[in-house]
C-alpha cells in the first residue's frame, strides 16, 4: 500500500494494527494505528487506548461502546486509575454542566492530602467526608464512624421500602432524637436529665410539679384513636401449650446501679394453659433487711384469693373471704356453719396477745370487757337530766326466743325485746335497716333492728329512779321504828 504523506491531510494510505503499528518509533509493536473512523495506541502489540467512531475511549478494551456508560471505559485484570498531588494538594475528578461557575464544579470526588480525608461535593459545595476516624456528612472532620451535622432545621435520616411509606431518624433540636414510621413520630429520646425514653409522645404535659416528668420512660396511647390508654405488654416467648402450673409469664425488677436487687414484680401461670383458659397470678416481692434477694410477701391468683406472707386473706375454701363491696365497704364473709369459729382477730404485742374476737355467730368478745363510747362534754351541747324512763322500762316485755331455722342466725334460746313490740313503747329505739345482697349494695327489703345500748342506758337511769325510791322508803321505815 502507498503511503500518501501531504502538508494538509498529513500521513494517510496506512492503517496499521496493535502489532505493526501504522505511526511507530523505533519499536516495531508500540506505536499508532487506525481503522474505520477509529483511532489506537499499541504497547508491546497490544491496544491500550482505542477512541471509536462515537468518540468514545476506552482504557484496555477496544469497544467502550458496549458498556453502559461510554465516553471513557477502563479495563483490565485490575483495573483503576490514579491521581497524583503534591502531600499538601487535593486530587479531583470533577462534574461540570458549565465553563463558569457552580456549572464548572456542580460536583466532584476530591482527596485532600492535607487533611488526609476523601471528600464528595454536590451542587458546588462539599457535603461528605471520610478520614481514619469515620464518615461525616456535613462534618469536615468526622470524630465517629458515622458522624453526621446539619447547620440548619433537623437532621433526618431516612429509610424507605420499594413499597412503603418513609421512615427514619430525626435529630430534633440540639438534644432529641426522634424515630419515626410512616412519616408521623413514634418514638423520641430527649435531652432531659440523662435522656428519657417517649413513646407515643413527643414532650412531657405539665412540666417539672409533674411527677411524669421524672419518670425515664413514657407511654402514651396511640394517636389514631382518641383518648387511648398507653399499654406495655410483656410476653413469654411460648406458646400456652407450653406453659404450665407456675411457667414464668414475665418479670419487672427494682434494683440500683451495682445491680442489688430491692422488689420486683411477677406474673406466672397458675395451672396450665390452653388456647381457651390462661389463669395467672401476680406476686409482689421484696428483699428483706440484711438480704440482698427478694422474697414473694403479697400474691393474688387467678381465684382473687390474696396470700400475704403465710397468711391467706381470701380463703375460698371457707367463703368469700374478705372483699370490698361495691360501695367501697369492708366485708368479711365465712361459709364455715361452726359458730364457734373466729371470723374476725386482734391480736397485739410480739407474742400476738389475742384482744378481740368477733365469731362466726356474731359475738363480739374482747380482752377487757370494755366497749366505749366519745362522750366527751367539750363536744357535746343541751346536756340536760334525762326525763323518766320508769314508765318505759314498765312497758317493754323483755321475751325468750329463737331465730328461725331458715335465717342462719342459729336457734338457741335468747332473752330480750322484739323489735315491734318495742317498738310501740319506744319508737326511736326501733330502726328499719335495708338488706343488702352479696356486693354489701342495699336492697328494697328491710328489717327492723333494735339500739341494744340506748335499751341499757334507759334501764340505767330507771335504776336510779327506783333506787331514790328504795331511799325514800327506807328513810319511811327508819322514821316509823324511830317513833
Amino acid at each position: 500500500m502507498a503511503l500518501s504523506l501531504n502538508g494538509s491531510t498529513g500521513i494517510s494510505g496506512i492503517n496499521g494494527s496493535a502489532g505493526t503499528p501504522a505511526l511507530q518509533g523505533g519499536d516495531a509493536d508500540t506505536g499508532i494505528f487506525f481503522g474505520t473512523d477509529t483511532a489506537s495506541i499499541a504497547t508491546a502489540g497490544t491496544n491500550r487506548l482505542h477512541v471509536d467512531s462515537s468518540g468514545n475511549i476506552g482504557l484496555g478494551t477496544d469497544s467502550p461502546g458496549s458498556y453502559s456508560y461510554t465516553d471513557l471505559v477502563v479495563a483490565g485484570s485490575t483495573g483503576g486509575m490514579s491521581i497524583v498531588t503534591a502531600t499538601n494538594a487535593t486530587g479531583r475528578m470533577v462534574f461540570a454542566d458549565g465553563v463558569a461557575g457552580v456549572g464548572a464544579y456542580r460536583g466532584a470526588i476530591q482527596y485532600d492530602h492535607t487533611n488526609d480525608r476523601l471528600e464528595l461535593a454536590a451542587d458546588g459545595s462539599t457535603h461528605a467526608y471520610l478520614n481514619s476516624a469515620g464518615f461525616g456528612i456535613g462534618r469536615s472532620i468526622p470524630g465517629e464512624k458515622l458522624d453526621i451535622l446539619s447547620l440548619s432545621g433537623n437532621c433526618l435520616i431516612k429509610m424507605q421500602a420499594p413499597v412503603g411509606s418513609v421512615s427514619g431518624i430525626n435529630a430534633i433540636g440540639s438534644n432529641a432524637l426522634a424515630f419515626q414510621t410512616g412519616f408521623d413520630e413514634k418514638v423520641r429520646i430527649d435531652g432531659a436529665g440523662n435522656g428519657r425514653i417517649l413513646i407515643g409522645a413527643s414532650s412531657i404535659v405539665g412540666g417539672t410539679t409533674k411527677d411524669s416528668y421524672y419518670a425515664r420512660v413514657t407511654i402514651r396511647g396511640r394517636g389514631d384513636i382518641a383518648g387511648e390508654e398507653g399499654r406495655v405488654a410483656i410476653v413469654r416467648d411460648a406458646g400456652a401449650a407450653s406453659i404450665g402450673a407456675t411457667s414464668q409469664i414475665g418479670n419487672i425488677f427494682f434494683s440500683d446501679a451495682d445491680g442489688n436487687s430491692y422488689a420486683a414484680i411477677e406474673a406466672r401461670a397458675d395451672a396450665g394453659a390452653s388456647g381457651s383458659s390462661t389463669p395467672g397470678s401476680l406476686k409482689f416481692l421484696t428483699t428483706r433487711a440484711s438480704n440482698t434477694n427478694p422474697t414473694a410477701t403479697l400474691e393474688i391468683n387467678s381465684i382473687g384469693e390474696i396470700r400475704s406472707g403465710a397468711s391467706l386473706i381470701a380463703d375460698n375454701a371457707n367463703g368469700a373471704g374478705e372483699r370490698l363491696t361495691g360501695g367501697g365497704f369492708f366485708g368479711i364473709n365465712n361459709h364455715t356453719f361452726d359458730a364457734n369459729a373466729i371470723c374476725f382477730r386482734v391480736q397485739t404485742g410480739i407474742t400476738k396477745v389475742a384482744r378481740v374476737y368477733i365469731r362466726n355467730d356474731g359475738d363480739l368478745e374482747n380482752s377487757n370487757g370494755r366497749y366505749t363510747q366519745i362522750s366527751d362534754a367539750r363536744l357535746k351541747e343541751n346536756i340536760v337530766d334525762a326525763n323518766s324512763q320508769w314508765d318505759d322500762l314498765k312497758a317493754i316485755r323483755i321475751r325468750n326466743w329463737n331465730f328461725k331455722e331458715e335465717t342462719g342466725y342459729g336457734m338457741h334460746r335468747q332473752i330480750g325485746p322484739v323489735a315491734q313490740e318495742l317498738e310501740q313503747v319506744c319508737p326511736n329505739l326501733v330502726l328499719d335497716r335495708a338488706v343488702c345482697d352479696d356486693n354489701g349494695a342495699p336492697t328494697d327489703e328491710t328489717i327492723k333492728t333494735i339500739a341494744s345500748t340506748v335499751l341499757y342506758m334507759k334501764a340505767v337511769k330507771a335504776l336510779q329512779e327506783a333506787m331514790e325510791r328504795i331511799e325514800a322508803l327506807e328513810a319511811e321505815v327508819a322514821a316509823l321504828k324511830a317513833s
